[in-house]
């Protein structure tokens, strides 16, 4: 080997190992830098911390929910015709409408607390009438509801046959007409009542609500235990949007928490527009849970915010100076904090890559 060659592999091998030197050495450094403790200050002048802005904002906790509404109904009306039936009315009815037609005669309904049992006609007494002529009055057929069924009775019913263009009897037929015990309200026809289907009477004719709506959340326990007494619930049915308030919770059999809702009232949520729910028992509608209402003040990352090992909290300034501060609430990443003002720079952690 030349002595040329030999200088030449001498130089090679010296500047691999300077390298390798090189590159130990910046690992070393590299890996100091990367796992360094959080409270120790960049010595580097050059190096500047990332700082965000506190800003005026508010802060709130809510999550989307199913609310189930349990609305029994039960039997308050018996069919009395017989026949073929011909026609269903619709779903919410109010006083005289139609609530179905057995082989075209309309069974019409009015509200009251006494079942027709008999003809209404001319000459009878009874509180069965005085319902039937407080009826008519609110139909915009006027009569005083003394219980009698005399002359201006027996022309009130002709008016409002006349009306619904049917035969001026000037009397009530037993059967064409079922009592209710509130109108308006939404109803439902028994089985036997359907287009198409041989009545003989004595069917189960219309089926209403006998009681408030029950409004249930079924959720988890760890939810659960997150509800304060600040705590709403938003139901939306349609257009409306109703407010309510946890009134109790239990576990049931399936260890779901049941947590029942009541109005602002102490009353079912959906108040005077419970007729507009569907006329089924069970109804799942959409809800929004607010956990924590909305508060506002001043709003910062969660990233900004410190906790010591006993829980007090602090940020830092973008001069370095600490300060604590009281965490009022958080959400999706942001805290409502006291203890800084709107416009304040603050320093918050950067995350290693």
């Amino acid at each position: 080997m030349g002595a040329a060659r030999l200088v030449n592999r001498i130089l090679r091998v010296s500047a691999f190992a300077i390298a390798l030197i090189l590159a130990v050495a910046l690992g070393v450094g590299a890996g100091y830098i990367a796992f360094r403790p959080a409270n120790q200050v960049e010595s580097n002048a050059t190096s500047r911390p990332l700082t965000v802005e506190a800003v005026a904002g508010s802060v709130g906790r809510s999550m989307p929910i199913v609310v189930t509404v349990d609305q029994p109904f039960e039997v308050v009306a018996t069919n009395s015709l017989s026949g073929v039936v011909t026609r269903v009315g619709a779903t919410e009815v109010d006083q005289g409408d139609i609530l179905y037609e057995v082989a075209g005669t309309p069974v019409r309904a009015i509200e009251g607390a006494i079942p027709m049992y008999r003809d209404l006609a001319f000459g009878v007494k009874g509180e069965d009438v005085a319902q039937l002529q407080r009826a008519l009055t609110e139909l915009g057929y006027p009569v005083v509801d003394d219980g009698t069924f005399g002359r201006h009775t027996q022309d009130a019913v002709k008016a409002w046959q006349a009306s619904c263009g049917e035969e001026k009897t000037g009397e009530v037929a037993f059967g064409t007409v079922l009592v209710l015990p509130t109108l308006p309200a939404p109803v439902r026809l028994g089985e036997a009542i359907a287009p198409g289907l041989y009545v003989a009477g004595g069917e189960s004719a219309v089926l209403s609500k006998t009681s408030a709506p029950r409004f249930l959340v079924l959720t988890t326990g760890e939810v659960a235990a997150q509800v304060s007494a600040d705590s709403r619930v938003i139901i939306t049915n349609g257009d409306e949007t109703w407010q309510a308030v946890i009134a109790s919770q239990r576990v049931d059999q399936n260890s779901q928490t049941e947590l029942t809702l009541l109005g602002t009232d102490g009353g079912p949520p959906c108040a005077d527009s419970c007729g507009a729910l569907p006329p089924d028992d069970i109804i799942s509608l959409s809800g929004e849970l607010v956990i924590t209402p909305d508060q506002s003040g001043v709003v910062v990352p969660i990233a900004a915010v410190q906790a010591d090992a006993g829980g007090a909290t602090s940020v830092v300034r973008e001069d370095g100076t600490s300060v604590p501060v009281t965490v009022i609430a958080s959400q999706d990443g942001r805290a409502l904090v006291e203890g800084v003002t709107p416009g304040e720079r603050l320093r918050v952690a950067e995350p290693i890559s």
